[in-house]
């Protein structure tokens, strides 16, 4: 399985991620790019920053995808 499904596999479970946890558990340091992929390929994605160095943690918008699905 490609880390893109992983990732994608990751989000659809409801779960967010942060390039640290991307690092431990996909082994990739390009989850940036990853992202950006992802939402071109559509899916709604959010990102929000974190903590006192503002790091971002990507999540799926679940209602946006649900939605998604169902139109399709």
């Amino acid at each position: 399985m490609s880390i893109e499904k992983k990732l994608l596999q990751v989000l659809k479970q409801g779960h967010s991620i942060t390039q640290m946890q991307a690092y431990k558990e996909l082994n990739t340091i390009r989850l940036g790019a990853l992202i950006f992929n992802l939402r071109e390929k559509g899916y709604p994605i959010i990102t929000e920053r974190k903590g006192v160095k503002r790091y971002a943690s990507y999540r799926m918008d679940m209602d946006k995808y649900l939605q998604m699905k169902e139109e399709v």
